[in-house]
């Protein structure tokens, strides 16, 4: 099993390890930090998820043209069957977890990891996932619920998930998935910026 990193940064890849099973020292330590949900049970109102994985890499810089900024790179990874197979997945795949989990309010968006390509001319791309309820906690009983393509989700701990309002914490939650950002390739949610929650400047 894979395990994530913060959007943004690098992921390694660490010891293979079942849902629910023994975890290696470095994934115990995420666990501590507070960083990796914990393996077994996610009991919140709301909840930041970032996934990265194997699925993600899309290839290197001979694959684009020369010099290619983030837009010319994100335009292309939209317009191949790879990353359109994986945004289908991710769809279905949040479509299953909200419903699974009690989730009423939901977003997700899939992004190019601009400074991997900037430090090392990789494409690869991350998801983001957030979810919550509006009116009790989202519960999932398996770690497995939660694996996307084999690889576990990490937690956000983030500022923007320490709102002492409930309703700015999902907005926060929702434009943080839906804003458009340099790398972003797909986004969606179950509510719309500027229609379905407002967006302080």
């Amino acid at each position: 099993m894979w395990r994530g990193a913060p959007c943004g940064s690098c992921w390694k890849r660490s010891r293979r390890n079942p849902p629910g099973g023994d975890l290696d020292l470095a994934t115990r330590e995420m666990l501590n930090a507070g960083s990796l949900l914990s393996e077994r049970t996610v009991n919140a109102k709301s909840i930041l998820l970032t996934y990265n994985g194997e699925w993600g890499e899309m290839g290197g810089e001979k694959q684009f043209p020369p010099n290619a900024g983030y837009g010319v790179v994100v335009e292309q990874l939209k317009a191949g069957t790879a990353a359109q197979e994986l945004w289908a997945d991710l769809q279905a795949f949040v479509e299953e977890l909200s419903e699974s989990c009690g989730a009423d309010v939901w977003s997700f968006s899939l992004e190019l990891c601009t400074r991997t390509w900037e430090r090392e001319k990789l494409a690869r791309v991350h998801a983001h996932v957030f979810l919550a309820s509006a009116s009790k906690k989202i519960r999932t009983r398996s770690m497995e619920k939660l694996a996307f393509r084999d690889s576990w989700p990490v937690r956000s701990g983030d500022a923007i998930m320490r709102a002492r309002v409930r309703a700015r914490v999902n907005d926060a939650g929702d434009f943080y998935c839906q804003i458009a950002k340099r790398g972003s390739l797909w986004n969606k949610g179950s509510r719309k910026m500027f229609v379905d929650f407002a967006v302080n400047p």
